[in-house]
């Protein structure tokens, strides 16, 4: 009977590429780093930086108009040559921000508003189209959410994070298999991201498919070699292919990082005790 862990994590190379070098001295490798390391929490992707339009100063030169000012009726004059309009993208990274003070604020409605007005000014805008289909996805639109991203995935095909938020949503749907492909897809561009290696991992090693799973998982770690979640879900797959040795070691390293959950911990005991006893079983 397959055993879960809580602690599994949701998901630089391919495994093909990975397995150039045994399984044993890999994994053994990013043990040893991960050692010496201490475990740091990944920092959120970075927002885009915010713009601000351009104003230019009135120049204190220019000499003083004798010309009559037009009534206050008369139709507005055309805007001064000297003055800047605002480009689409400002407009949406403004909307984008006045969204996220909405949201901080537990005021999803015009949050809302604001992002779709920022996608239609600029439909480039990345983190308002996350942003939006996150409120969505919260919402119970699923399916809007949905189209939404894959719409941002047909105009930026190498957005890892993209990638990241469709396979979630295809997962909460039970589209676990077109997750897995979504991923797939987007590996090259992903490279080294701990996070995606990770979460393909998870989903590989839900489906059985093991041998996949650790590869990845050998992947992620070399970002993070003391990420105790990933160093789990190592030795799951590790213990379902037969690898022992290499199991414990990844349980043992993820105990020894002191910050599983209890539930974690006493997954991670109760699989080196099986680990002990099949070892000691007569072959």
């Amino acid at each position: 009977m397959k055993q879960e862990c809580s602690g599994t994590p949701e998901p630089d190379a391919k495994p093909d590429r990975l397995r150039q070098l045994p399984l044993a001295a890999a994994l053994s490798a990013i043990l040893l780093a991960a050692g010496a390391a201490s475990a740091a929490d990944q920092p959120p992707p970075a927002a885009a930086a915010a713009h601000r339009p351009v104003v230019p100063v009135a120049r204190k030169d220019r000499p003083a108009t004798t010309e009559r000012q037009p009534p206050p009726t008369s139709l507005p004059t055309a805007p001064s040559a000297g003055f800047k309009r605002t480009s689409p993208q400002q407009q949406a990274d403004n909307l984008y921000r006045q969204a996220i003070a909405q949201i901080q604020q537990s005021d999803t409605g015009p949050a809302r508003q604001n992002l779709q007005q920022a996608l239609a000014a600029y439909s480039a805008h990345h983190e308002a189209r996350q942003a939006l289909a996150a409120l969505l996805a919260e919402a119970g639109e699923t399916g809007a959410a949905t189209a939404l991203i894959e719409e941002g995935l047909a105009l930026a095909p190498g957005h890892s994070e993209f990638a990241m938020m469709l396979a979630r949503l295809q997962v909460t749907t039970g589209n676990r298999s077109q997750a897995i492909a979504t991923l797939e897809q987007g590996l090259a561009q992903a490279g080294d991201d701990g996070q995606y290696q990770a979460f393909l991992a998870a989903l590989l090693q839900g489906q059985g498919r093991h041998d996949e799973a650790i590869g990845h998982f050998i992947a992620a770690l070399r970002a993070d070699p003391a990420q105790p979640r990933w160093l789990i879900g190592t030795g799951i797959s590790l213990q379902a292919q037969g690898l022992l040795a290499d199991a414990a070691a990844a349980f043992e390293r993820a105990l020894d990082t002191g910050e599983l959950m209890p539930g974690q911990v006493q997954f991670a005991r109760r699989s080196l005790q099986q680990i002990g006893q099949r070892s000691e079983r007569p072959r």
